[in-house]
């Protein structure tokens, strides 16, 4: 090694200072958005998981900490807003973010999805008055719900002590800002009900409304305010379609008023209701140890369970919660202890007199022979002990899609559910206690849902969710999982209740609502109407009231799933008994009917009316194989000897057998004759579903809902059960099981080469849907036709779908089990695929194990529907074990062979996805970057356009340059730079690109993409950055004239590093020393102080420069200065050897210690940096 060779230890400074500041090595990039609207500038940094984050502002410099480290380009929020922010910079805990402004201006923060942003609103006004900073001080926003309970209460006269409340309005381009100053932190909740906007703050307060009140606000129509107890509300007027978003700013409430999608104008404001006296709440150092807390609403009676009908006399005095009558009050909470017996429900209002002398406890009443009847005949769900054991976690999850949301609750057991719309939100109940991390569910459920809310209560988990007016919820189940959508719908049941007036019951008076074992009633507390009314979740799917009941002392509302009833008299009871659900009362009777003769005559007519058929008689065409072939020549010889006007209805005879008989091609082709010859037979009902029936038997199903849908069947019942048929085949299950229901009786009647494959899907259908009665009725029935092996597969499969329903899960994997073991291959296929997807959801196998079956089916089942849906799930579970490779090219074969299908677009857009999570998110990191690449290089085409597209090739240049992969990281970049870049970021990626070359030692390539990628009007720290490289790049080409005379108007630090490296590799010593001896003084060291290792680092490459130079009078003088001081750093040997008069002007290369030589190579210091997991883009 030639001494001119070695570089100094100096030289590993220009890494240093080329990488910047090493991060957390756990540290997220967030990229970071820069937007202004109006008077609003909004900077939002893009996470891509949620996290907890806190904002204050002191001394006029914001500082916004998250609850993770984060890195991202700080330094570009001074570049695009210049005039309200300088000097932004990462904090020195890894975890915050900061800058100061240029001006006052209101601080919010808030999340927007996953990511958070920062309003800098400049010159918010009320009045004449302009709007103030930000008080200095912490805003937290925690990542948890506000679980206050709302009550409703009347107004009543402002305390004379009560805080005085400045408001605050702004108006934008796009919405209307108010803002409540509040000083200290207040509780609130905020409802929107068609536009009537109401907030409730847990403080007595004089609000000022001011301009509010007389609708001179944009997008406000008016506003008032009351107190109530220990509550301010203000109510609002805004636009009906108009969109509300609430948020916290310090203890400032915010509300904005987004610009309605409908109509402009505000709704009408409400007329205020009139004051009602509140009775003084006891002084709590007056309060006995057993007496109530004391309220501040008007006195509500808790639940308070009754005495119980016993068998004995005396257990009557020992009462007991079980079994007995309950009487439920307006009350805040709902802690009500229920077992499904009968319970009494009074409505928020007055206590009734009764209950005024409630105080002494009442004597139980003797039990009756009914009440002892009916407790035997409780609904086992009901009869389950309620608030036994804590409520456990929620496994929840919410997934937002185009106009829709979805909602997944996972359980191990069956769960009763309910779920409809009420005062302007979906109510969600399930009759299993949970805790739902409702913070966590809104950043999942995004935008779509406005509010999440867990209303408290023993028995029950109760969820209120404020979405769009338009949206309305439908079920499904997956196993023992619920699945709630909300979407744009008409709310309707999927099997409808009947409700039954029973005025003549032996019990008494009372409307009955035949369901299946339903579950305990939940008593609820609305808080924003401030009434109450029961819930009666049920197990079978889709089971609800289709259609509002009212009757003088309660009413049944429409649900999509369960029974909701709201009570208008005290004393009424809801029961849940095995074959139904009960609604009597304990005091008055109730005041029902039994229906009129007129109308029980029109039902019963409905419910027996013929079915409009196309066909009549399609049983007579059936034949057996020994008759087939002679009832076929009698057909077509009737065609022959027809004349030529009767060989149509000859034709359509033909037609009618073949069909009969399942002869789907032959049907075809006679009804293709039948309308060449007489055209206006292709709008005949008979022709349009025995064709749509034959494309429908063939597979064609596009084909077939094409007759199906045809003008000429549209109050025809057989075209209804063809065309619910062929929904239901393509997957719409739900969509199809009404009419399936409503018109399955036709094909009760059909031969059975049709009943049979019709019937099985039918029964199908049912089960799937929670319609296991109509399932079981079809199963019987088939199982009656003898029906062959293949059939008897089928039917196998469906019984098993049967008893997934029924909850015998064991039951239902044994049937599918055996049909595995047929020779049908579809229903063996399809068996699988149910038998797989059950063991995964009961935890019987893992994903692995899954993987491995639904392999096994790639060959035993191709070419439709059930193969595009198994690739599509083979392809999520191999993405969900972490096989992305695997996942995406399965996805990709899905997509590729089955492009024409309607779903097909959303398999492209899952590979989507991924690509960007793997690339732009943090799942890349568990990748082995050859694997990373590999999987780029293959998917290259799912790369997005534009700067995500940018980003995501850094991010993978990053972690190959990472791993010394600089050959693969370089043609990333090159491409990059070549094709889809201009201007300032072609510069900035351009010489990331020629780093690469240069820690290659090519210099060549380096210096022509610098060349290559010159841009002008960059910033002055770039410019000088390739300045520098290009030096460097010079200075290995060996042109070191041209590296110095680039360099010779730069005072740098960067600068006088590059000059020091090229004096050393020409063993230029004095001139060496001279760059030396600067920048030892640069790096603050001083003599008889302690040293760093820099420091260190710098002294001695100065002591070899001028050693080599022959400086012997400077050497003597810098061992005195930083001898003791060097002697404490590990160069003390080094240092030594090198400042020894021996060693004046003769120091050999091997005379110098190993490790110092090492110590002193560019690039391995800069490579180690960037294994360190310096980022390559974060250079810049």
């Amino acid at each position: 090694m030639r001494w001119s060779g070695y570089r100094p230890l100096l030289a590993a400074c220009l890494a240093v200072a080329c990488l910047g500041a090493v991060g957390d090595a756990n540290a997220e990039r967030v990229s970071v958005r820069v937007e202004q609207s109006g008077k609003s500038s909004l900077i939002t940094f893009a996470w891509q998981v949620p996290v907890a984050h806190k904002h204050s502002v002191e001394d006029g410099r914001v500082t916004v900490r998250f609850s993770r480290p984060i890195e991202g380009d700080f330094a570009r929020l001074a570049a695009e807003l210049p005039d309200l922010i300088a000097d932004p910079a990462a904090g020195a805990d890894g975890r915050s973010v900061s800058f100061t402004l240029r001006k006052p201006v209101e601080v919010f923060a808030f999340y927007t999805g996953t990511g958070v942003t920062v309003e800098l609103f400049d010159d918010i006004k009320t009045g004449a008055q302009s709007a103030s900073t930000n008080a200095d001080g912490p805003v937290e926003v925690p990542v948890e719900p506000v679980t206050a309970s709302r009550v409703k209460a009347s107004a009543q006269a402002t305390p004379a002590d009560a805080p005085e409340i400045r408001v605050r309005t702004g108006e934008h381009p796009d919405y209307t800002r108010v803002v409540f100053d509040f000083e200290q932190d207040v509780p609130y909740q905020v409802s929107n009900d068609g536009g009537v906007v109401t907030l409730r703050f847990q403080q007595p307060a004089r609000i000022s409304l001011g301009a509010l009140s007389d609708g001179g606000v944009r997008l406000i129509g008016g506003a008032r305010t009351a107190v109530s107890g220990n509550a301010t509300t203000v109510t609002l007027a805004v636009p009906a379609t108009s969109t509300v978003r609430d948020f916290l700013s310090g203890p400032k409430v915010v509300l904005d008023v987004r610009e309605p999608s409908g109509a402009a104008d505000p709704v009408a404001l409400p007329a205020a209701t009139a004051a009602v006296e509140q009775p003084a709440a006891p002084a709590p150092e007056t309060a006995t140890e057993d007496a109530p807390p004391a309220q501040t609403v008007q006195p509500v009676e808790t639940v308070e369970p009754a005495p119980p009908a016993a068998p004995e006399p005396a257990a009557a005095a020992e009462p007991e919660t079980s079994g007995a009558p309950t009487r439920l009050e307006a009350a805040p909470t709902q802690d009500t202890a229920e077992t499904g017996q009968p319970r009494a429900l009074t409505p928020d209002g007055t206590r009734p007199a009764a209950a005024e002398t409630a105080a002494a406890p009442e004597t139980p009443a003797a039990p009756s022979a009914d009440d002892d009847q009916f407790s035997q005949e409780l609904s086992p769900r009901a009869q389950a002990s309620a608030g036994a054991g804590e409520p456990t976690a929620a496994k929840v999850s919410a997934t937002p899609g185009q106009d829709q949301l979805a909602f997944r609750f996972d359980f191990d057991e069956p769960v009763a559910a309910a779920t409809f719309r009420r005062g302007g939100a979906i109510w969600i109940v399930f009759d299993k206690p949970m805790t739902v991390d409702t913070a966590a569910l809104q950043l999942e459920a995004g935008e779509a849902a406005f509010e999440i809310l867990q209303l408290p209560n023993e028995n029950a988990t109760v969820l209120r969710i404020r979405t769009s007016a338009r949206y309305n919820p439908a079920v499904k189940r997956d196993g023992l999982a619920w699945e709630i959508d909300f979407a744009p719908r008409q709310m309707a049941p999927q099997a409808g209740l009947e409700v039954n007036a029973q005025p003549n019951s032996p019990v008494g008076a009372r409307v009955f609502v035949p369901v299946p074992e339903p579950g305990r009633p939940i008593a609820v507390a609305d808080p924003n109407i401030g009434d109450n009314f029961v819930v009666v979740p049920v197990i079978p799917l889709g089971h609800a009231v289709g259609r509002p009941f009212r009757f003088p002392q309660f009413s049944i509302q429409i649900a999509a799933q369960g029974v909701v009833i709201n009570p208008i008299i005290d004393d009424l009871r809801v029961r849940a008994l095995r074959q139904g659900i009960e609604i009597g009362s304990s005091g008055v009777r109730l005041a029902v009917t039994n229906v009129s003769e007129d109308a029980a005559a029109h039902a019963q007519l409905a419910a027996t009316r013929t079915m409009v058929k196309a066909i009549e008689d399609l049983e007579r065409y059936a034949a057996t194989t020994e008759q087939f072939r002679v009832r076929r020549r009698q057909l077509e010889a009737a065609i022959a000897d027809a004349p030529k006007r009767g060989k149509a209805a000859a034709r359509l005879e033909l037609a009618k057998f073949f069909f009969a008989n399942a002869y789907a091609p032959e049907t075809l082709g006679v009804l293709r004759v039948a309308i060449e010859d007489v055209p206006p037979l292709a709008n005949d009902p008979s022709v349009l579903v025995m064709r749509g029936g034959a494309q429908f038997l063939l597979g064609r199903y596009d084909l077939a809902l094409a007759d199906f849908n045809h003008e000429s069947l549209a109050e025809n019942d057989e075209g209804r059960l063809w065309a619910a048929a062929t929904r239901a085949t393509l997957g719409d299950r739900i969509g199809s099981a009404r009419d399936l229901r409503f018109t399955g009786s036709i094909a009760r009647d059909y031969p059975r080469a049709l009943k049979m494959p019709l019937g099985i899907l039918i029964a199908e259908v049912a089960a799937e849907t929670g319609d296991g009665q109509g399932a079981k009725l079809f199963l019987d029935a088939l199982n009656l036709e003898n029906p062959t092996k293949g059939e008897q597969a089928m039917l196998q499969f469906a019984e098993g779908k049967l008893r997934e329903l029924d909850g015998d899960f064991d039951g239902a994997i044994g049937l599918w089990e055996d049909v595995l073991e047929s020779d049908h291959r579809p229903s063996r296929a399809r068996a699988r695929v149910a038998r797989t997807e059950m063991l995964l959801k009961l935890r019987r196998i893992d994903l692995r194990d899954a993987i491995e079956e639904y392999e096994k089916l790639r060959f035993a089942w191709r070419g439709d529907k059930l193969e595009f849906d198994n690739l599509r799930r083979l392809g999520s579970l191999y993405l969900d074990e972490g096989f992305f490779r695997e996942g995406l090219s399965t996805l990709k074969e899905a997509a590729t062979h089955f492009r024409d299908f309607e779903d097909a677009p959303e398999i492209t857009k899952q590979m989507s996805d991924t690509f960007n999570t793997l690339f732009l998110g943090n799942e890349a990191d568990v990748l082995d970057p050859v694997k990373a690449i590999a999987i780029y290089n293959e998917f290259k085409e799912l790369t997005p356009a534009g700067a995500r597209g940018d980003e995501m090739i850094r991010n993978l240049a990053d972690k190959l340059v990472e791993v010394d992969l600089l050959d693969r990281a370089a043609e990333l970049l090159k491409a990059q730079v070549q094709f889809r870049l201009v201007g300032e970021q072609k510069a900035r990626v351009g010489a990331r690109l020629a780093l690469i070359y240069v820690l290659a030692e090519k210099y060549q390539p380096a210096l022509e993409v610098l060349q290559g990628t010159d841009e002008p009007n960059i910033p002055a720290e770039l410019a000088a950055q390739r300045r520098h490289l290009r030096a460097q790049v010079l200075t290995g080409l060996k042109r070191s004239g041209d590296a110095l005379a680039l360099l010779e108007d730069d005072e740098s630090e960067n600068a006088e590093l590059l000059r020091m490296e090229v004096f050393w590799k020409n063993a230029n010593w004095r001139d060496a020393a001279k760059s030396l001896r600067l920048l030892v003084k640069l790096s603050g060291a001083k003599p008889d102080e302690p040293v760093d290792d820099v420091q260190a680092t710098r002294i001695i490459n100065y002591v070899i420069a001028l050693t080599n130079a022959g400086g012997e009078r400077a050497v003597s003088q810098i061992r005195r200065e930083y001898g003791p001081a060097m002697a404490g750093t590990k160069f003390a040997e080094a240092f030594d050897l090198v400042t020894a008069p021996a060693a004046i002007g003769t120091l050999p290369p091997e005379g110098v210690p190993a490790k110092v030589q090492e110590a002193e190579t560019f690039l391995t210091a800069y490579r180690d940096k960037l294994k360190d997991g310096v980022p390559l883009s974060s250079l810049n």
